[in-house]
């Protein structure tokens, strides 16, 4: 209790003489407060106080590397790059005692995790907790991500036995940044449009948000990729937090605000109505009690808050909402951004400098909450997963079955549930379910009873009724029709354990290559990865020929039947040998695990359908795309395009902005896709030329979203 006590005075007597401190010796660092002057300041670093300009991702890295030569209290881990190539870094922040023990503590802390937890020691008192701070998520919010520089040197640098105390107690985790391109993109925009004379109108050019400085280099925006995870950077840092397992998660952000509507400041918890039914009740107590830390802190500062309200915690995929199906805790924090450096509003002048002190006092707020209540939550871990248990084990479903034709798309959504720590189980009987059929061998299972069970429900569930249908945030990810698979719930009085195979985490993919043929080789169009295996042959000059109508043929493996859009390569007229020939369509069973079968016939089983047919078959080309950005068009619609065809198909695609779409030479292209947004008009001379590509020319105009109507 006396440490207790001593924390708690410690956190009143610095954070709320922070609301006296704007500006001085340290920036942000309080006046009652002694810091080691052998460590280096954030001014003495950037050559001016945080606020006065936004700082560049390289300089904040080439500090925290000086903070961590410099201070024996941090240890810097470059985790991963971002898709432009930047360091994604994690800083593990504790006392020196604590770091000579670090993978211990961490092991020991994991291995407390979930339902068994008998390979763990015992629990000391004074082990310590884990914290975790995002920062920087979402590239267009500047103090999102600078908020972690005065944290990150008030721990390095700050003196004192109540300092002492937090640091045994505790392993801060630091993520900076989780989005370091989307906030390399800020800069560039906020120091082109920044001047001499400070701009504070609204209407300034540098005080735009725009979507593509919020998102990842492909337009993803990372803040919902925590259960999607198909972004580089999420599949970093997602299994770096289950690396960990943190007590408590806290998520960084700032909040549209203009010069006629200004936000004021949020901090969890959201609204009571509007959290989804998978995070359990008893969590929501918690929450309140690190709130109140959060309201001492701010009441001192005099900050305009709101909390419960707006914002809601329904969505299982944000950095605050994702910690909460783990028996953990997350915080989310918005600030009302001030864009550029400055900006007036009716509630006076919003600053960065004021955004970045907020969110520093949040985050030593949230660390020293963790530490006064580190019984608390680690009392409702322990209790999360026997509620967990019981709860799976009450509920009426045992599990979920799915297949699907498509292999690739099946290993995609394993290792997703892998990735999320859900088991998964290959299908040992053949089932019916809910007048479905999954077969042996290409099915495969998810029980319920599992730690991760709150997850499995969030991937599996459809959920169609609310409370209250007013969300901020993002209300359907049914993830088995995302994949596009076949799949059911199976009750719990069809369950037997002898339904269970062997525990998977992929699929083998690699198939055999096909027997040679005399004739020529086919494939379906079934799998996802088709495309990509398509556009390797024909980049590579092959002749092929896709199938316009269902036929029935005989292989050298027997009678197959083959749908609409499967792609034939015939031996005759291609311009390599047939071993070349051979050897290509054998890369593609290895490469993307496509099934290659040989045909010695040109012969179908149809009536009139044979592989010289020009009415079943039709010749393809290598697609040559333009893909038309900016000037009106959604950047989110644009990137979801960009990424399907850069990264899952791997097919190169030339961008261009719609409004100089007439400086093409039409000629070597084959498509044009225009997505969706709030002007994706063309004018009426590039409309003409448009027409005349399709009409003469044999161009395919791909629309999406508003651009069809």
């Amino acid at each position: 209790m006396f440490v207790r006590r001593f924390i708690s005075a410690f956190l009143l007597s610095f954070l709320w003489l922070t609301c006296q401190q704007v500006g001085g010796q340290n920036g942000f660092m309080p006046n009652g407060i002694s810091y080691n002057p052998d460590i280096t300041t954030p001014a003495e670093a950037f050559g001016h106080e945080l606020g006065e300009q936004t700082v560049r991702y390289d300089q904040m890295m080439y500090y925290f590397q000086t903070l961590e030569a410099e201070s024996d209290r941090i240890s810097m881990e470059i985790v991963g790059y971002s898709v432009e190539g930047r360091p994604i870094m994690l800083l593990a922040i504790t006392s020196p005692g604590n770091h000579e023990n670090l993978d211990q503590i961490r092991r020991n802390h994991v291995l407390q995790y979930g339902s068994d937890r008998r390979e763990a020691e015992p629990v000391a008192e004074n082990t310590p907790v884990v914290t975790w701070l995002g920062f920087g998520v979402h590239g267009a919010e500047a103090a999102g991500l600078e908020a972690s520089i005065p944290t990150v040197y008030h721990m390095a640098a700050g003196e004192g036995s109540e300092m002492e105390q937090v640091l045994q107690y505790s392993v801060v985790l630091v993520v900076a940044a989780l989005n370091p391109d989307g906030h390399a993109r800020r800069i560039n925009h906020s120091l082109r449009f920044t001047s001499k004379t400070v701009v504070r109108n609204g209407d300034h050019a540098g005080h735009e948000l725009w979507t593509r400085q919020r998102t990842n280099h492909y337009g993803f925006d990372l803040n919902r990729q925590w259960l999607l995870v198909n972004q580089q950077e999420a599949k970093i840092w997602v299994p770096l937090w289950h690396r960990w397992k943190p007590n408590f998660s806290a998520d960084f952000h700032e909040m549209g605000t203009t010069s006629v509507r200004p936000s004021t400041y949020y901090f969890s918890p959201g609204n009571r109505v509007r959290t989804n039914s998978v995070i359990p009740e008893e969590l929501r107590p918690l929450k309140q009690r690190f709130a109140d830390y959060y309201k001492e802190v701010h009441d001192q500062l005099g900050t305009l808050y709101f909390t419960e309200e707006v914002y809601d915690n329904f969505y299982t995929g944000t950095g605050s909402a994702y910690p909460d199906l783990y028996g953990s805790s997350g915080a989310l924090f918005e600030a009302g951004t001030a864009h550029l450096v400055e900006l007036d509003t009716p509630l006076g002048r919003w600053s960065l400098a004021d955004n970045i002190q907020l969110h520093f006092n949040s985050a030593l707020a949230s660390i020293v909450a963790a530490v006064e209540l580190r019984d608390e939550l680690k009392a409702y871990r322990k209790n999360f997963f026997e509620w967990t248990r019981d709860e799976a084990g009450q509920d009426p479903r045992a599990g979920f079955v799915f297949t699907s034709p498509d292999k690739s798309r099946l290993t995609d959504f394993i290792r997703l549930l892998n990735t999320h720590e859900i088991d998964v189980y290959s299908l040992a009987q053949d089932l019916t379910a809910d007048g479905k059929s999954f077969t042996s061998g290409e099915s495969w299972m998810v029980p319920v009873e599992q730690d991760s069970y709150r997850m499995i429900r969030s991937v599996f569930e459809r959920v169609i009724d609310f409370e209250e249908p007013k969300f901020s945030d993002v209300t359907a990810w049914t993830l088995p029709l995302a994949y596009n698979l076949n799949y059911t719930s199976i009750d719990r009085n069809r369950w037997s354990t002898g339904l269970l195979g062997n525990k998977v985490t992929s699929i083998d993919l690699q198939n055999n290559p096909p027997d040679r043929a005399i004739y020529g080789y086919i494939f379906s169009w079934d799998d996802h990865y088709a495309p990509r295996a398509l556009y390797r042959l024909l980049d590579r000059g092959l002749i092929a020929r896709t199938v316009q109508v269902p036929i029935e043929v005989e292989t050298t493996q027997g009678e197959f039947s083959f749908g609409r859009g499967s792609i034939f390569i015939p031996l005759r007229g291609q311009t390599v040998s047939e071993d070349r020939l051979y050897d290509l369509v054998s890369g593609i069973t290895e490469q993307e695990g496509i099934v290659v079968h040989a045909l010695h016939t040109g012969n179908t089983l149809n009536e009139g359908a044979d592989f010289g047919s020009g009415r079943a078959f039709g010749t393809l080309e290598r697609p040559e795309i333009l893909l038309l950005f900016d000037d009106g068009i959604q950047h989110f619609d644009m990137g979801h395009i960009w990424h399907l065809l850069d990264v899952d198909m791997e097919m190169p695609v030339v961008l261009k902005q719609k409004n100089r779409i007439q400086e093409i030479k039409w000629s070597r292209y084959t498509h044009i896709i225009l997505p969706g947004g709030w002007n994706v008009s063309l004018n009426k001379s590039t409309t003409d030329r448009l027409k005349q590509w399709i009409r003469e020319e044999g161009g395919t105009f791909i629309a999406l979203v508003q651009a069809a109507e």
